[in-house]
């Protein structure tokens, strides 16, 4: 019984960091080309046709731009969102 107990305790201890992992890390919501010069959202119509071994994932827009990259402006609201958050930064 203590062995079930303690393996049931490993096993709950590791649902959690995995869980807790997830929480903790940001949602990476910005692609780009490793070919291009503009960033996306990743649910933008032209993101979906970068072929997946060319993707660059990124966090928030300043990251994106801080790696050289600019927001595409056929991402609808993806320029002003950006525009806006320089704002704050």
């Amino acid at each position: 019984e203590i062995i079930v107990n303690a393996l049931n305790k490993n096993v709950t201890e590791n649902k959690l960091e995995q869980n807790l992992g997830n929480i903790s890390q940001p949602q990476k919501i910005f692609v780009a080309s490793r070919n291009g010069k503009k960033y996306y959202y990743a649910w933008c119509e032209s993101a979906k046709v970068i072929k997946e071994q060319n993707r660059i994932w990124f966090s928030t827009a300043d990251e994106a731009e801080k790696a050289g990259y600019q927001p595409a402006e056929n991402c609808k609201g993806l320029k002003l969102f950006a525009g806006a958050m320089s704002i704050y930064l």
